[in-house]
């Protein structure tokens, strides 16, 4: 009797031992379900950290900007103003660097490298670069002979025609050098001596809000607003993207894929200042 009722028992525990086939794909699901959760709060709370990091170094660079421009009583911003009016198209850095009507990004880390050899002379804006995590600054020295394997190799020619020894390249979290967008001299309304109209005017250049010449760069990287020139990194996904395209929300659809993939990369761009956004673009 004790055995009949030992077998049974035993029958029952076997029978409640295993887990059927929908049991062990719930409880698989459940674990890949908290995986991608936490994997998901991981990178979350990483690329935050990485967005703070170059938050706080642009924020090192702009105050290291306006301190140059104080002890300097100038700017780099505006160009040469008032006359002579033979001057209308570039100013001072974009002189430089012998750039002309482009924007693509290799234009604009070489207007960002004379930007940075030029205030590198000023041992104050040499002390603000050095409070920036030594990881993000590259130094660019332009009389060492190049290497075979020097990935600078050839890049750093209008440095040297420019007759600057050094500079930095500031990168962000993510290992991309950040540029530095200057906002475009003041629009002159009235003509030149001589002219019956303002050549600004007669070249169909735009005016911004802030009374400046709307800029190539300006129109890819950002709009300036308030003569006050920025910085700005790629972001997580490391492309810059084409602020061009900005276009009010009805008009979205009218851009093709490849137009609308330069939009959709240039919205994770991160700037030190508020930028001018237009609304709409003809």
């Amino acid at each position: 009797m004790i055995r009949a009722a030992h077998r049974q028992s035993t029958v029952a525990f076997r029978g409640r031992a295993g887990f059927t086939l929908v049991e062990v794909l719930i409880v698989i699901g459940i674990i890949l379900l908290l995986v991608a959760i936490t994997v998901g709060v991981a990178v979350g709370l990483s690329e935050r950290t990485e967005i703070r990091q170059t938050q706080s170094t642009m924020a090192i660079l702009t105050a290291a900007v306006d301190e140059w421009r104080l002890q300097s009583a100038r700017t780099l911003t505006y160009g040469k103003e008032g006359e002579p009016c033979d001057n209308n198209e570039r100013y001072e850095i974009e002189q430089l660097t012998g750039a002309g009507d482009v924007a693509t990004f290799e234009d604009a880390l070489r207007t960002t490298d004379i930007f940075f050899a030029v205030l590198s002379r000023n041992d104050t804006f040499r002390e603000f670069i050095a409070r920036i995590d030594p990881q993000f600054v590259v130094r660019l020295d332009v009389g060492d002979p190049p290497t075979g394997d020097d990935p600078l190799d050839g890049e750093l020619d209008h440095l040297e025609d420019a007759d600057f020894t050094e500079s930095f390249r500031i990168l962000d979290a993510w290992g991309r050098p950040m540029l530095v967008i200057l906002p475009g001299r003041t629009f002159r309304d009235r003509p030149c001596p001589g002219e019956s109209e303002s050549p600004d005017v007669s070249d169909g250049l735009d005016k911004d809000e802030d009374g400046t010449i709307r800029t190539p760069k300006e129109n890819v990287f950002g709009v300036a607003r308030n003569r006050r020139l920025f910085f700005v990194s790629a972001g997580p996904d490391e492309f810059f993207g084409d602020l061009f395209l900005f276009r009010s929300p009805s008009e979205m659809s009218s851009l093709d894929d490849d137009d609308q993939r330069d939009f959709n990369r240039s919205q994770d761009n991160i700037y030190s200042e508020r930028i001018q956004i237009d609304e709409a673009r003809p």
